[in-house]
């Protein structure tokens, strides 16, 4: 048993030498707070600030859909890889801070769409898409809605 751990061990470091894109993740907590200009918003709370990570296409770079509507909507779909253990969630929004890879996806906002079934020992995937949904699943208030 020894030698496996050994094993992964060296794998996970590997692995994590392969990182070389930076994320920051944010949650909504399912509450609401006032923002400073008096308004109430969901409550977002940053997971990770500096999340160690990198960007993978791996064949999935558009999916279109069909909203209630029944209109064509085509997002971007990308793959986050980082190490085993992190918590990230379904719906969680991930920022893009620095990635030396892939220069222009700094300042891309993503959400997690799911999570990769295919993951090993030594890594997490997750599938991110546009953010074009609020976060958490909450729509703006407007005043007299």
């Amino acid at each position: 048993m020894k030698h496996f751990e050994v094993v992964l061990e060296r794998g996970r470091a590997a692995f994590e030498r392969r990182c070389r894109a930076v994320c920051k993740v944010e949650r909504a907590t399912g509450g609401f707070t006032v923002d400073d200009s008096g308004y109430e918003v969901p409550e977002v709370v940053e997971v990770f600030t500096e999340l160690p990570c990198f960007i993978n296409y791996d064949g999935v770079p558009f999916e279109t859909t069909y909203d209630v509507q029944g209109v064509s909507v085509t997002q971007g779909r990308v793959e986050l890889i980082t190490a085993v253990g992190r918590d990230i969630r379904v719906d969680d929004v991930v920022t893009i801070v620095a990635d030396v890879d892939n220069p222009a996806l700094v300042g891309a906002e993503y959400r997690v769409a799911s999570q990769v079934p295919r993951s090993q020992g030594t890594r997490q995937r997750v599938l991110l898409e546009d953010n074009q949904r609020s976060v958490g699943g909450y729509e703006p208030v407007f005043e007299g809605s």
